[in-house]
């Protein structure tokens, strides 16, 4: 079986494409998942959420020295991640300039 990882930005090229199908909340997906009984009722809460922000931790402790601050400013890193069919978490990589050009579809 292959497995194509694309992006929202390259989707939304798509005839029919729709945002909401594409983009879920935590809640949303939480929901998704306990209604087709694929993880536990606090998948997101207990494996999700503290993974991200483990790996959120890592990434922005090892690129401290990099990082500068500037008064009245603020840089938006984007984080990839991706869960396999057994619903582990995957760090893919982080983006300093992450795009935005599907918000605007």
């Amino acid at each position: 079986r292959k497995v194509y990882l694309t992006n929202t930005h390259f989707q939304s090229r798509k005839v029919g494409f729709k945002l909401s199908e594409h983009i879920w909340s935590f809640s949303t997906f939480q929901d998704y998942l306990s209604e087709k009984g694929r993880t536990s009722k606090h998948y997101v809460e207990t494996i999700l959420n503290p993974y991200i922000k483990d790996v959120a931790l890592y990434v922005f402790m090892s690129a401290k020295k990099k990082l500068k601050p500037r008064a009245g400013s603020f840089q938006i890193i984007g984080l990839d991640f991706m869960i396999d069919q057994n619903y582990g978490v995957h760090f893919i990589e982080a983006n300093g300039y992450p795009g935005y050009t599907w918000s605007i579809n």
